[in-house]
């Protein structure tokens, strides 16, 4: 009987047990993923609003270049003249047209009246003297964030920015109006923002909303009334992140405030706390049925106990593991939607600077063509060609974060491209650290673009170097590998690769630093000397030609940095020894008549000045329409097409396959700062693209060699 009493009390300790180990457990884990969910949550919300924050300003300053190109184009014009000019609306429509988030351009008189815009409208209408204008009247209130409106000629819901007009006497003349489309920041705020029940906005320091991600069929929502709650309250202008409940319908939310540069405008986005703990809510029922089913097992085999809980952990662990790598796939997806938002926003940003480049470079070069004797000249030009040179490296690390550049894929020796870097590599270094090389035998062809790998050693080089401190080593190893599938975004593709490694004996990288060196515009360094693109333009560049990136580091052992890139199963090109003529000397060896097609006009006009002092006879167009109405016109009577890719009415590429199902022999250069790298090279050859900012002589060497090897019309 005591035996069996002893069994009883055994059996209800273990049926006991069977219930509290499972729920202590289960309650652990709840705990615990509580926390980790918010703080993704936070970090989510975070990354967001530093998006938001980003991409504001960046449109922000673009529309202050607006105002100043607009400024600049007027100046020394009085109201009338400024009215009766349809060169100055012609003017703001090319402005206005390839920006969708400018919704209309003005120049407005004292009087409030329009007296020009980049659309039509009815004279008949009445001023609107909001505040952007009455801003303006008394004095200078600068670049000056007006409130949202809805637009009387366009019905187009906008907020303004407008800016003073001073007459020849310094009394008031008016403003510069530019009306910025809150429907282009809406969008942009829906498709950036990766969870749905998100609350985004813009505002202004006084709490007047002037964007939001309500639809408008949503206009009279409660969503609304809680965007204004959250404008007029104080958290809205303090930048930091805020747990806050709405009084409107008492949700709390977790909201970030950021302000936008040294403009009067914050960025807020927030997304629901119930909604982010979602993910925790549907752990909880997993794991309450995993513990119900152990539990409940437990208690229907008590003798077996032991051996089923051995069983139930390996299940578990098994479970686990799958969750997690689970997790690690949605995060995958999101951080790559992300990059891809940012990536196409960099590239916009990058074209734009690259026809800048080009009108900077190419001028300076004509002033040191023309001034080469002028000593107290040469000093101030040869500082400023360094500057654009050092944009134009930004600019190119900025398309190749954001994929956008057109590599010239061949097959590359390594062994022999990292041979032929050693000199300069260690001339980047210095003499603070000792420079090897360990070529592998019988390494393989890989595919690659020279030009961009010798760059891409050399910045993981100079990385190294800064991460030596006084003194190390750098190691730069070549060697074949075959890869299995990866596991994470910046892996290389499974199978056969050639891998570059660039290894230091430096302090190392910490894991919180590792797992975000990939993040555009990350960096340790202090400030000004680093732009935080250098891995993300490495990681670019892998990717672009089909492989991919691979840190190794331990802190306090160094650092390997492992780039991929696909094996190449044709055989790498010969050695050939060609260089580029620099300066304003590239010798004419025949004339054509050329085409100069580019929807910038400054960079047209120097491109046709540059080809016009080689002899050639050139005809400036302004985009793909008024290029083929011109060539119908003259038969295609033209020897050569140097073309921009891209324009607003019609691309290059589209351009090119138009003009060549009437002339399929026409040479074309095409000449770009920014393309699709898919529809350009179907219509081009790698040596019939041109890079913006390009120097004046690299611009005729390539016309020259592609004249050279076309078939002319008889």
């Amino acid at each position: 009987m005591s035996s069996v009493s002893a069994t009883i009390r055994v059996l209800r300790l273990l049926l006991a047990a069977s219930v509290l180990v499972p729920a202590l457990v289960f309650g652990a884990i709840a705990v615990n993923r509580h926390a980790t969910t918010l703080r993704e949550a936070t970090e989510s919300v975070n990354k967001t609003t530093r998006i938001f924050q980003e991409h504001a300003l960046k449109v922000l300053e673009t529309h202050e270049l607006v105002l100043d190109r607009i400024a600049g184009r007027i100046t020394g014009l009085d109201n009338e003249a400024i009215r009766q000019s349809p060169e100055i609306n012609d003017f703001l429509r090319r402005l206005d047209e390839p920006r969708d988030q400018i919704a209309s351009l003005w120049i407005i008189g004292a009087d409030g009246q329009p007296i020009s815009a980049s659309i039509p409208w009815n004279s008949s209408v009445r001023a609107r003297r909001g505040d952007d204008f009455l801003a303006q009247v008394d004095g200078d209130a600068g670049t000056y964030i007006g409130k949202s409106y809805k637009g009387l000629t366009t019905g187009t819901e906008a907020f303004s920015i407008s800016r003073r007009r001073v007459a020849v006497d310094g009394s008031f003349a008016g403003t510069i109006h530019l009306a910025v489309s809150t429907t282009y920041f809406r969008n942009f705020f829906q498709s950036a923002a990766p969870d749905p029940s998100h609350l985004a906005m813009l505002l202004r320091e006084d709490g007047e909303i002037l964007a939001t991600d309500i639809p408008p069929e949503q206009a009279g929502d409660a969503a609304v009334a809680v965007a204004a709650e959250w404008a007029t309250s104080a958290l809205s202008r303090q930048p930091g992140f805020w747990p806050w409940t709405a009084g409107t319908d008492h949700v709390e939310r977790l909201m970030r405030a950021a302000k936008v540069g040294s403009f009067p405008i914050y960025v807020a986005y927030g997304i629901d706390k119930q909604t982010a703990l979602a993910p925790w809510y549907d752990d909880l029922k997993l794991y309450g049925g995993i513990g119900f089913a152990a539990s409940l097992s437990l208690c229907l085999v008590t003798l077996l106990a032991l051996r089923h809980a051995r069983q139930e952990a390996v299940m578990i662990q098994q479970l686990d593991r799958a969750l997690q790598q689970g997790e690690k796939s949605q995060s995958a997806l999101h951080q790559a939607l992300k990059m891809e938002a940012v990536g196409q926003l960099t590239g916009g940003i990058a074209h734009d600077f690259n026809n800048l480049l080009t009108v900077i470079a190419g001028n300076l070069a004509l002033l040191q063509a023309r001034f080469a004797s002028d000593e107290k000249s040469a000093p101030w030009m040869a500082a400023a060609q360094r500057a654009a040179d050092r944009a134009a490296k930004l600019t190119a690390q900025l398309l190749a974060f954001a994929r956008k550049q057109q590599l010239v894929a061949e097959p590359v020796d390594l062994n022999r491209i990292v041979a032929g870097m050693s000199g300069l590599i260690r001339s980047a270094v210095g003499g603070t650290a000792t420079v090897e090389t360990a070529l592998g035998k019988d390494l393989w062809a890989a595919n690659g673009d020279i030009s961009q790998i010798e760059l891409v050693i050399l910045n993981l080089a100079i990385n190294a170097r800064d991460a030596l401190g006084d003194r190390g080593r750098i190691r730069i190893e070549t060697a074949n590998t075959t890869e299995p599938a990866p596991t994470r975004p910046e892996d290389p593709p499974a199978g056969d690769h050639v891998v570059v490694s660039v290894i230091d004996t430096g302090d190392g990288i910490p894991p919180h630093v590792l797992n975000r060196v990939f993040e555009p515009f990350f960096t340790t360094k202090e400030v000004g000397k680093g732009s935080g693109l250098g891995l993300p333009q490495v990681l670019g560049v892998a990717q672009q030609l089909g492989g991919g990136v691979r840190i190794l580091s331990v802190p306090g052992e160094g650092t390997e940095v492992r780039v991929y890139l696909p094996r190449a199963f044709d055989p790498v090109a010969p050695e050939v020894d060609e260089t580029l003529p620099r300066l304003l000397h590239v010798p004419r060896k025949r004339t054509a008549t050329i085409l100069v097609v580019d929807d910038e006009e400054d960079v047209r006009r120097l491109t046709g000045a540059a080809l016009r002092q080689a002899g050639h006879e050139v005809v400036e167009l302004d985009g793909g329409r008024a290029t083929l109405d011109w060539l119908e016109r003259e038969g295609y009577q033209a020897n050569l097409l140097v073309l921009d890719f891209a324009m607003p009415d019609m691309d290059g590429a589209e351009l090119a396959k138009r003009v060549r199902q009437k002339r399929p022999a026409m040479p074309i250069l095409f000449v770009t700062g920014f393309a699709d790298a898919a529809a350009l090279s179907a219509e081009a050859k790698p040596g019939d693209i041109l890079r913006k900012p390009f120097l004046t002589d690299e611009l005729l060497a390539r016309v020259d060699r592609v004249l050279g090897s076309a078939v002319q019309p008889a």
